[in-house]
């Protein structure tokens, strides 16, 4: 697996995580990927594993969705990454 799969693999294998912990289940793993991609897994693959996944879950693991619901000072959605470059702008007077 390629460096930008293998990291796009695990950016979306931590959503899902994330979003089983909204559920009420808390996963005690590692996040390891597959060689097949997160958002290439069947919904009945993911059933295997708990019966809270619908298909809602693959609007969650979208990639641009994964991206923006990381608003935290850091993150990557639009908006932080506008006031990062922002601040840093600011920081060395531009």
């Amino acid at each position: 697996m390629n460096k930008i799969k293998r990291l796009t693999a695990i950016f979306l294998s931590t959503t899902i995580i994330m979003s089983l912990c909204t559920c009420g289940i808390y996963a005690e793993t590692e996040v390891q990927p597959a060689d097949t991609g997160t958002e290439e897994l069947s919904l009945d693959e993911y059933k295997i594993h708990s019966d809270v996944f619908d298909s809602d879950l693959y609007q969650a693991i979208y990639l641009k969705n994964c991206v923006e619901k990381r608003t935290s000072e850091g993150g990557t959605s639009l908006t932080s990454v506008q006031k990062q470059l922002a601040f840093v702008k600011g920081a060395i007077g531009l």
